[in-house]
């Protein structure tokens, strides 16, 4: 489990960014066609934070970390 916050994470199509900010609370960037879309998510039920710690844990196995200039160059693009 992560005990440092934030976390830089994206998929490794590209298609979606995501900025980790707490255990509950993150931003996610995702690609539709050819713009993107940022959604701010406050993980106020249990299963809005299980999306979370398995984004963390990478239990889909298609999660790669990245760092924070990445995060910017692409959410700034939205």
């Amino acid at each position: 489990m992560v005990e440092k916050f934030p976390v830089f994470l994206k998929t490794l199509s590209g298609s979606n960014y995501y900025y980790i900010l707490a255990p509950d609370h993150f931003w996610e960037w995702q690609r539709i066609g050819n713009k993107g879309v940022l959604w701010e998510v406050n993980a106020l039920t249990l299963p809005d934070r299980w999306v979370i710690q398995d984004l963390l844990n990478n239990t889909t196995g298609n999660m790669v970390e990245i760092d924070e200039e990445e995060w910017r160059l692409i959410s700034s693009s939205s």
